[in-house]
């Protein structure tokens, strides 16, 4: 430990009066002057004018508006000729029965979204072997 020097054997306030070169690890902090804030006031003033704010724009949920039949169930307007003992008789059979039988809008609502399907799906392949029988890409 012979070559290190003690507080006592330097002098105070000697390592001031030395000029040393270091690396910093921190980035370097930029010099401001007049003509760095006059450009930055200019490019400020600029998307004033122009109107290009930098807002956050408003994101929308993927499934804005899912399918769900039982939210688009239609109120009969037309007098039923059953009565309303009736009508109650036969909810309560269909529950009983697990739910066969009785008003089958949903039901029918879903026979034709499923024949849309199909129909979708049968003009996508005729398409898509169409697509194949011209163009084949290269390896």
């Amino acid at each position: 430990l012979m070559g290190e020097a003690t507080s006592r054997s330097r002098p105070q306030d000697s390592l001031l009066q030395e000029d040393l070169e270091f690396e910093r690890t921190m980035k370097a902090v930029p010099v401001i002057t007049e003509t760095v804030v006059q450009g930055l006031e200019e490019r400020i003033k600029a998307c004033i004018k122009d109107g290009r704010f930098d807002d956050v724009v408003r994101i929308r949920a993927i499934d804005d508006k899912p399918f769900l039949p039982s939210r688009f169930f239609e109120l009969q307007d037309t007098k039923s000729s059953q009565s309303l003992a009736q009508i109650y008789e036969d909810e309560y059979v269909v529950a009983q029965n697990g739910g066969t039988g009785g008003d089958d809008r949903d039901g029918r609502l879903k026979k034709e979204h499923d024949e849309i399907t199909k129909l979708w799906d049968s003009i996508c392949s005729k398409l898509d072997a169409l697509c194949n029988a011209h163009y084949t890409p290269k390896a």
